[in-house]
């Protein structure tokens, strides 16, 4: 016969595993087996995303309202000094300042006007430009709306 005590462990182990895996997918995921480089280690397919003053900022998975254009654009914030990308291949590898994915070393990440560089940036990816939001704030269930991150215009 069943009961809740014999049932609970089993469905405690089901509800952890469950937890550790949508956890490890946040960054990134590995995938067994050869490389496209060729190289035998494991492959990590990265989420775009830049690292700055501590703050992970990623590329939106969904577009609101309408594209950036360069008139968008404040000052330089930071410039990328790492890419991660076809150089690490240890799943471990904990993101430093100045790291990003996709970006290729030397490239220039700017502020967007009307928002906290904590909050909004953005960078040119193949000639075409990305905006990138802080990782934490984009985590928050209905407690961080874009227009709280907003600074007004001087």
């Amino acid at each position: 016969m069943r009961t809740i005590r014999n049932v609970l462990p089993t469905i405690s182990f089901q509800m952890a595993l469950l937890v550790a895996l949508v956890g490890s997918a946040s960054y990134g995921t590995q995938v067994v087996g050869p490389s496209s480089s060729g190289n035998s280690g494991p492959q990590i397919d990265w989420v775009n995303f830049v690292r700055f003053g501590g703050i992970t900022s990623v590329r939106p998975y969904e577009r609101v309202g309408r594209r950036l254009t360069s008139s968008d654009l404040g000052p330089i914030y930071a410039t990328v000094r790492f890419k991660l990308e076809g150089t690490i291949h240890d799943p471990a590898y904990q993101a430093r300042d100045g790291d990003a994915s996709f970006l290729d070393v030397g490239t220039r990440v700017y502020t967007v006007k009307g928002y906290l560089p904590t909050f909004r940036l953005a960078a040119y990816l193949d000639g075409m430009l990305q905006l990138l939001e802080h990782f934490r704030l984009k985590c928050r269930v209905l407690t961080s709306r874009t227009h709280h991150n907003r600074i007004a215009a001087p």
